[in-house]
């Protein structure tokens, strides 16, 4: 059993996704199993997900919804957590080491997210400190990091990592990030992704997390300690 599986669907937009693997493969650790669902791309995207290095590879012809492509990778993964991530997610050095210690200190299953811009918005007074770099920071997705340079004004990855060190011991109640951990006893035991119709991704991510953290078993952690654009 792989240690952790990493489960990416993937819509079309060939340099967004190209930037997303390219941060992806340099600031994740090995070994991982890497699941990618391509969720009808109809611009490049499918051949370029031929060439990428040891993924299981599952195809749509048409987009079926993140929660349908996120619980068909499921029925696969092998790992003792499985991470979901969506290509908006920009993913700082450290992020998955980060979501598998916090997971580990919660000392029974859990779910982890990190805080993105949504979250520092949402707490003002909290974070009021290191909204004002976040003026022009939109949630769209970046194709280069030149771009990701020129709105985090040249530091992203020191902008995660001051946030983390800042904010790490605070807490939060909720997250619209990019991306979760779940351990797999979760997901053994039949808790999926909402496939009927919900209007946002936040909207299936949190219908899921409400669902788990009724059960009174699990944990649901939200940490500071990473911080992912999203």
């Amino acid at each position: 059993m792989s240690t952790c599986s990493v489960v990416v669907a993937v819509g079309s937009g060939l340099a967004e996704n190209r930037f997303f693997f390219n941060r992806l493969f340099r600031n994740t650790p090995s070994p991982f199993e890497l699941i990618v669902v391509d969720n009808g791309t109809c611009d490049g995207t499918a051949a370029y997900l031929n060439e990428l290095p040891d993924r299981k590879l599952i195809r749509f012809p048409v987009d079926m919804g993140l929660a349908r492509a996120w619980n068909c990778a499921l029925r696969i993964a092998t790992g003792k957590q499985i991470v979901f991530v969506r290509t908006s997610a920009v993913l700082p050095p450290g992020w998955l080491e980060t979501l598998r210690a916090e997971a580990a200190a919660a000392r029974r299953p859990a779910v982890v997210q990190p805080i993105n811009r949504s979250t520092l918005v949402k707490h003002p007074n909290l974070f009021r400190r290191v909204l004002g770099q976040l003026t022009e920071v939109g949630e769209s997705r970046f194709a280069s990091e030149e771009e990701l340079a020129t709105v985090y004004r040249g530091g992203y990855d020191q902008f995660a990592r001051t946030l983390a060190r800042r904010f790490g011991h605070v807490k939060v109640g909720s997250s619209t990030a990019g991306c979760l951990l779940v351990a797999r006893e979760i997901c053994q035991a039949g808790y999926l992704f909402p496939e009927g119709f919900l209007s946002t991704v936040s909207d299936v991510i949190g219908q899921f997390i409400a669902t788990v953290a009724a059960v009174g078993r699990y944990k649901v952690i939200v940490t500071p300690k990473l911080y992912v654009h999203s």
